[in-house]
């Protein structure tokens, strides 16, 4: 904590009246110019209801910047303490909390508030070090992960072979299954992509069969020719000798043709399945 103009101070003041003996203050800070770094400290005790300074504004030109502050009760009661901030008789309260008697809160520069009790031990610990368990799991406040808000599109948290992270966007799309169960199927397993499907086709006393441009059910990367291939499921075809070929036109068609190789023309429905496998991205 910082005092920076001469109108600036730290202040205790009760909540009541005490019922023996007023509480102890002792400060410790610290002055800095351009020029020096001087040490200093401040003791005093409670008024009350009325404000006590416990640290005093600097001097001009200098930062005071506070390192401690200590206040004990000594009162045979509870006393319920408050330390202010005091910029030019603007009053900011920093906090207001209860000690029992013979209790003691402490302000440390980099660790923050704590309660010790009679024995000093740590009653409370109000801090930066300590104030994020209360976010952890089990918490009193605990925070979900996909409550918080949404990350920068950076690196900064990315998992590397040295420490452990986030899935960086590359590993996800590695690991991403990606499956569509319409009459025509795709697989996504990471960099590669997995076409499949079956197509209807009728042939009328003719021994060869063209089929017009079929569309990928997911199209494959840009200016890639993925493999593709043919079969027939008609046993009763297949022993009629007929063979296929698969002409693969763009990254997201293809057209194929079969052709009877025996003498007899061959007529009706038959059911073609196709297979194709490359890359999409």
């Amino acid at each position: 904590m910082i005092l920076d103009a001469v109108t600036k101070s730290l202040e205790i003041v009760l909540a009541g009246v005490v019922t023996a003996n007023q509480l102890h203050v002792v400060s410790s800070w610290a002055d800095i110019t351009t020029a020096a770094f001087t040490p200093g400290e401040t003791d005093a005790q409670s008024n009350n209801t009325t404000a006590v300074t416990i640290v005093a504004a600097p001097a001009a030109s200098t930062q005071r910047q506070i390192k401690e502050v200590i206040v004990y009760n000594k009162d045979t009661a509870s006393a319920t303490v408050i330390i202010q901030y005091n910029n030019n008789s603007t009053i900011r309260i920093l906090v207001r909390i209860t000690l029992l008697t013979l209790e003691t809160l402490v302000y440390r520069e980099g660790i923050g508030l704590m309660v010790l009790d009679t024995n000093g031990a740590i009653k409370t610990l109000i801090s930066l070090f300590s104030h994020h368990l209360t976010h952890e799991s089990g918490g009193s406040d605990a925070m979900q992960l996909d409550n918080l808000a949404a990350p920068d599109d950076n690196t900064d948290l990315d998992a590397l072979t040295s420490k452990h992270g986030l899935m960086p966007k590359a590993d996800k799309v590695k690991l991403d299954g990606i499956s569509d169960q319409s009459a025509s199927h795709y697989l996504k397993i990471g960099n590669i992509l997995i076409c499949w499907g079956r197509i209807d086709f009728t042939v009328s006393n003719n021994s060869n069969y063209d089929s017009s441009s079929i569309s990928f059910p997911c199209a494959y990367k840009s200016g890639t020719i993925p493999t593709c291939s043919a079969f027939l499921s008609d046993t009763a075809v297949l022993s009629a000798n007929w063979v296929g070929e698969v002409h693969t036109e763009t990254n997201t068609t293809f057209k194929f043709r079969m052709m009877e190789v025996d003498a007899t023309p061959r007529t009706g429905t038959y059911t073609m399945g196709w297979f194709s496998i490359g890359v999409w991205q």
